[in-house]
């Protein structure tokens, strides 16, 4: 796990790392404490000091696998184990605590979980089999799935949760073309959420939100994927029933995920950032 000073957008600089068993395959940062998971646990590092980071402690997962992620809320880490959630209660940071685990996909193993959210005391998670589905964790240790909406994916699905609406992106290609969209879904009732509009974007692979603008990055990949660009969307989301494009930026590497700053946008894929 590294941390980069990026204050100077033209002459980045590490400031700082850990090194952990295993790569680690996603990270949540929340006060003064970064949550990351690899194939077989959750590790909790105290990240106040960027120049010396330390390991406060770590916690075994339920499950081995590389279809994994983790979210915080609170005092609560959600851990997407792609068969199902384990929620663990990370209060105290050097005793973490399970409270529960759930599972969502068959066991199988098959129809797993692409990704998952957190807002309002809900957990949204997308899942292989072309549905969302809505679990209430207000009670951590007692997790209940309250609904279910089918979507329509065309790879991993990524889901970010505003203002009771789910932003999720979806996109992949083959030999002959690139599919994909921003599906924007109302949980305002979350027992009833419904899909609200779908706006095409190829491709789409990752959604960050600022203010009243969605921020999503497209791969494009032709060819017989020998040749791959991304694009940058700038999407106006502030009628969520009315979706409109409002800038593009073509860039001609592949990319997966980005991050927004005060006035930058962070591209990160398979050849770095």
């Amino acid at each position: 796990l590294e941390i980069l000073d990026v204050s100077n957008p033209g002459n980045w600089s590490k400031v700082g790392e850990i090194n952990l068993l295993g790569p680690v395959l996603d990270v949540s940062v929340l006060a003064d404490y970064a949550y990351t998971v690899n194939g077989y646990q959750l590790h909790i590092i105290d990240v106040r000091n960027p120049s010396n980071f330390v390991e406060v402690s770590s916690f075994p997962k339920n499950a081995d696998s590389s279809h994994i992620g983790v979210e915080t809320d609170g005092n609560f880490a959600y851990l997407n184990l792609w068969t199902g959630i384990q929620i663990v209660n990370v209060s105290d940071a050097f005793h973490p605590e399970e409270l529960s685990s759930t599972m969502l996909s068959d066991e199988s193993g098959f129809n797993g979980i692409f990704d998952i959210a957190i807002s309002n005391g809900h957990l949204y998670a997308v899942m292989e089999d072309q549905n969302l589905r809505v679990i209430d964790v207000a009670e951590p240790n007692q997790p209940e799935m309250i609904s279910s909406i089918p979507i329509q994916l065309f790879g991993y699905g990524q889901i970010i949760m505003a203002n009771e609406y789910g932003y999720l992106v979806s996109g992949g290609c083959n030999e002959k073309e690139c599919l994909g969209s921003l599906q924007i879904i109302n949980f305002t009732d979350p027992f009833a959420p419904n899909l609200v509009t779908t706006l095409n974007i190829p491709g789409a692979k990752d959604v960050v939100l600022n203010d009243q603008y969605a921020y999503i990055i497209s791969e494009l990949c032709y060819h017989t994927y020998s040749s791959c660009s991304s694009e940058l969307w700038v999407v106006d989301i502030d009628n969520p029933m009315h979706p409109r494009q409002v800038g593009a930026l073509t860039v001609l590497e592949s990319y997966q995920k980005i991050a927004i700053g005060d006035k930058f946008a962070v591209l990160g894929g398979d050849r770095g950032l």
